[in-house]
């Protein structure tokens, strides 16, 4: 099994997430754009095989569905489906994560 994540991966994510709530609260575009960075920066910095790679890699695919959602761009909704379809991958069946990725992913179809 995987290792833990690295302090500074860990708040690379968290970082992303919490600028994605502030988007959602403000509707401030370049919220939603710098916490899009982070999370495609923490997207590719954890390591495959870790137990919560799939689940950063869904909120990333929740990112780019709300960005569609919010400004129509249909090239983020093929990023939803990309980055939704590797967090599917990423999430073994048997991972407690799996049900949530699953439902962030069906909402990009």
């Amino acid at each position: 099994m995987a290792g833990p994540v690295n302090q500074d991966l860990a708040s690379l994510y968290n970082q992303g997430a919490r600028l994605l709530i502030d988007f959602q609260q403000t509707g401030h575009r370049p919220a939603i754009d710098q916490a899009m960075t982070l999370l495609r920066g923490a997207a590719g910095a954890f390591p495959a095989g870790h137990p919560r790679r799939g689940t950063v890699l869904s909120v990333l695919a929740g990112a780019y569905m709300t960005r569609f959602e919010s400004f129509g761009d249909t090239a983020d909704l093929d990023q939803a489906v990309t980055w939704g379809d590797q967090a599917v991958r990423a999430t073994p069946a048997g991972n407690g994560d799996r049900p949530d990725v699953c439902t962030n992913v069906g909402m990009a179809y």
